[in-house]
C-alpha cells in the first residue's frame, strides 16, 4: 500500500471503457463525476461538478467493467499520478488520473431510483420499514 492514497466517491459519466494490454492485462478507464451542492449567499442552491480521470489494471479493471456502468456510485481508492505527452503539434501536455488500487461498491442508478420510489410511497404515519441490511454496516 502507498503512503499517498486518494479516495474519490462519485457517479460514473459514462460506461467503462475497457482495452488489453500486449501482456493480456484489462486496463478500464471511467470518467467519475463528483458533485458538491451548497447554500449561496442569497439562500439558493448552488452546484458545482468536478471531473476525474481513473484508471484500473488487471483484475481490477476487469470487476470494474463488469459490475458497474453509466450513473452507478462507486468509491475509487487510488493514488494521483499526472502523465507527460506530447499533442500533434509537439507541445508538451499533461493528465492527472487517479491510479485505482481497489474500489468499493456503493449503489446503481437503478438501486437509488428504486430507493427514492419506495420512499415516496412511505405509508403516512412517517414510519419507515427497517433496513435488513443496516446491522452488516455497523463496525461492531
Amino acid at each position: 500500500m502507498s503512503w499517498h492514497q486518494t479516495i474519490i466517491i462519485g457517479n460514473l459519466g459514462r460506461d467503462p471503457e475497457t482495452n488489453f494490454l500486449p501482456s493480456g492485462d484489462a486496463v478500464t478507464n471511467v470518467s467519475v463525476a463528483v458533485t458538491e451542492k451548497w447554500r449561496g449567499k442569497s439562500g439558493d442552491m448552488q452546484e458545482s461538478t468536478e471531473w476525474y480521470k481513473c484508471t484500473a489494471f488487471r483484475t481490477t479493471a476487469e470487476n470494474i467493467a463488469k459490475y458497474f456502468g453509466k450513473g452507478d456510485q462507486i468509491m475509487l481508492i487510488g493514488r494521483m499520478k499526472t502523465r507527460k505527452w506530447q499533442d500533434k503539434d509537439g507541445s508538451d501536455r499533461y493528465s492527472t488520473e487517479l491510479i485505482v488500487d481497489s474500489f468499493k461498491f456503493i449503489g446503481t442508478k437503478r438501486q437509488r431510483d428504486e430507493q427514492q420510489n419506495s420512499h415516496n410511497s412511505q405509508k403516512s404515519d412517517g414510519y419507515q420499514q427497517a433496513d435488513p441490511d443496516f446491522d452488516s454496516d455497523l463496525p461492531f
